[in-house]
């Protein structure tokens, strides 16, 4: 099951996923330190945790009732999900059809946040280690804005 909330103003506390398969991160902490987007009304947070060998994805753009194909010039975030040490954000910008990587991330558990102007800022919980199965693409569709 998805745990998909749509949070109408950023300075909202968020309500914690119930119901989840898996592990889910907590999400109080998720939008601090990252980049705010322009306007930042409307977030999406993806709670389930997705377990990643490395960080390699692609956004795609729904945009009313169409799926446009891979966007670049779509700016990505991450950071290491832990309160008890210095904040760090690894960054970098989609390129043709949308994809993305960052390289260097340590086995550890992150929170990545996927922002374009005019469209809802999209969180997810990630885990890299050398242990996860999956070394597929993660695959993050950003919603127009309202």
């Amino acid at each position: 099951m998805t745990c998909r909330e749509s949070i109408l103003a950023a300075g909202l506390t968020l309500a914690s996923c119930t119901a989840l398969q898996g592990q889910a991160l907590p999400q109080a902490r998720w939008p601090e330190g990252f980049t705010k987007a322009s306007p930042e009304h409307m977030v999406t947070y993806e709670a389930n945790l997705v377990c990643q060998k490395r960080l390699l994805g692609r956004v795609h753009v729904l945009e009313e009732k169409t799926e446009a194909p891979g966007r670049a010039g779509v700016l990505i975030e991450v950071k290491r999900d832990r309160a008890d040490e210095p904040l760090r954000i690894w960054r970098t910008v989609s390129k043709s059809g949308g994809k993305f990587g960052i390289r260097g991330l340590e086995p550890s558990d992150y929170v990545m946040k996927v922002m374009l102007d005019g469209f809802q800022s999209h969180y997810q919980a990630v885990r890299i280690s050398p242990e996860c199965r999956s070394d597929r693409e993660l695959v993050v569709d950003l919603r127009l804005g309202l």
